[in-house]
């Protein structure tokens, strides 16, 4: 359960502790070895493939050269929190990259607030990441959709990145939002109700 091929390949396959545990007993047995010999309770196995992943993920951080110029990527969601599935929590992607290559930077979760504290709290764990991985100097442009928690003008995400970071960047908000919400405007300006856009769009 603690070798290094067999963790990258659990994790590579999304295996769960679980799953994992199944599959190493089925393959003890197979080859006729004793399975009562080997750990497989499900904290064990999860313990050691946290402790398996750990080294594999501070190699790429080391190796990794950020490019001279890259985008920002982020966004969020609500999602259940992996101790209660029945508690929601929101969880942030961090990407940084080019056109060529891109690199996760993390995925840290904070708690569901208002939107003032959501931009704060974004732009806080972004420039973290961002100096955590060294990669600061070279954002020049910011990938985003275009919520109030990122585009507000006083305590978005977008205006606190660029404060911490010292620089103005370029903004590149997403054309299916910026779509989304100028269609919206226009269909209300209008009064066209949603049913009636559905009926016209199936005919």
């Amino acid at each position: 359960m603690k070798r290094p091929k067999l963790v990258e390949l659990s994790t590579r396959l999304s295996m769960t502790p679980l799953q994992q545990a199944s599959y190493a007993i089925a393959l003890i047995e197979e080859a006729q070895g004793d399975s009562s010999k080997v750990a497989t309770a499900y904290a064990t196995i999860d313990r050691s493939h946290r402790k398996g992943v750990a080294p594999g993920a501070a190699s790429i951080k080391e190796q990794w050269i950020p490019p001279a110029m890259a985008t920002l990527h982020w966004d969020s969601k609500i999602m259940s929190t992996m101790q209660n599935k029945y508690a929601k929590e929101e969880r942030l992607v961090v990407i940084v990259g080019t056109a060529d290559q891109v690199q996760l930077l993390g995925s840290p979760h904070y708690p569901v607030g208002s939107n003032k504290v959501c931009g704060n709290t974004i732009a806080n764990h972004t420039t973290a990441l961002l100096q955590s991985w060294t990669c600061c100097n070279c954002i020049i442009n910011m990938a985003f959709d275009t919520t109030a928690s990122n585009t507000g003008h006083v305590s978005g995400a977008c205006v606190s990145i660029q404060q911490k970071l010292n620089k103005p960047l370029l903004w590149s908000a997403c054309r299916h939002h910026i779509g989304k919400v100028l269609l919206s405007h226009f269909f209300d300006d209008l009064e066209i109700e949603t049913s009636t856009l559905l009926k016209f769009h199936c005919s």
